[in-house]
């Protein structure tokens, strides 16, 4: 309901991520985390996040890109 409301603050839609990490709902929360790294790139936390998010989906080289970014 929260994003309805408040769809593009990147501090909700990261903690939605979070939610959808714990939640093992990996795609959901890539597609949360990318939409606001696409809106600004230099958010450390959507970028953190998403390396671990990539990184428990099996694909390390991306996560390990990701936080080279986040770095």
């Amino acid at each position: 309901a929260a994003e309805r409301h408040l769809p593009h603050d990147p501090v909700l839609v990261v903690a939605l991520a979070k939610l959808d990490l714990q939640d093992g709902k990996l795609a959901d929360a890539e597609r949360r985390l990318r939409r606001v790294v696409e809106k600004d790139a230099s958010d450390n936390e959507a970028l953190f996040t998403l390396s671990h998010v990539v990184r428990a989906a099996g694909r390390d080289a991306d996560a390990d890109r990701l936080f080279a970014e986040y770095e």
